[in-house]
């Protein structure tokens, strides 16, 4: 590839468009387009096949942080939030964090960290007041100084039930990341429904979500045309210039 990086979803573009080839892709299509670290669209010569796993994204604090047990507390204790955030081509946690100061006015200074679990840990050990995190950290007794402050998705999530969201805290931000399948885009539709309909019945799998729980997701089948739209409404966000 001669592109500074060349993620699989470019090289899958290249594969025979047969039903026999797909890859896996979630928001880090836009992530790495607006670094600047690929040149070509990314969306380009492929079509979507289904969604299947939901990650949702938690506003994290440290426990310790005295006043700010809710969102409006914790933007008016203080003037500057420290935020850590991943460095490197699929980097999704910054974005997040950056809607959710443009929706607030709030100031935040962005520490880059090497890794997601490098990020976390600066929460952990005080050396940032806030994170985006999964559902994962707040079940690893190794992060017990994290306290969940706030849930970027649409409503709220059964697992977290008392975990309010950014809309019922008065901030207008919506923000999670789908997990799905796409395939090149002359894949024959006879191929891309039977694909599709195989995304939906594993999804239904039992256990699945019990699997995924263990990993901070869940299970949550979105169609093809679904799904095409989620992605390219993302491509524009990711493009706005948040």
């Amino acid at each position: 590839c001669a592109l500074r990086i060349c993620p699989g979803v470019l090289e899958a573009a290249k594969r025979p468009a047969d039903g026999n080839h797909a890859v896996s892709v979630h928001e880090y299509l836009f992530s790495v387009l607006r670094s600047g670290k690929i040149d070509a669209d990314p969306l380009a010569g492929m079509t979507a096949i289904c969604g299947i796993v939901h990650v949702p994204s938690i506003l994290g604090i440290r426990r310790s942080a005295a006043g700010s047990d809710t969102l409006k507390t914790l933007l008016a204790s203080r003037r500057t939030l420290t935020a850590s955030w991943t460095v490197g081509p699929t980097s999704t946690n910054f974005m997040a964090l950056a809607m959710l100061a443009k929706a607030t006015g709030a100031k935040i200074d962005f520490k880059p960290y090497s890794s997601k679990a490098a990020a976390v840990s600066a929460l952990n050990d005080g050396e940032v007041d806030i994170a985006e995190i999964n559902p994962e950290i707040l079940l690893d007794p190794a992060y017990g100084a994290i306290a969940p402050l706030a849930l970027f998705a649409e409503a709220r999530d059964g697992r977290l039930p008392t975990l309010l969201t950014m809309k019922e805290q008065g901030v207008d931000v919506e923000y999670s990341v789908h997990r799905g399948l796409a395939v090149p885009a002359k894949t024959p539709a006879a191929a891309r429904a039977r694909l599709e309909k195989a995304c939906e019945q594993a999804a239904a799998e039992p256990g699945l979500d019990a699997d995924l729980a263990r990993l901070g997701a869940r299970s949550v089948f979105m169609s093809a045309t679904r799904y095409e739209t989620y992605l390219r409404r993302n491509r524009e966000l990711y493009s706005s210039g948040i």
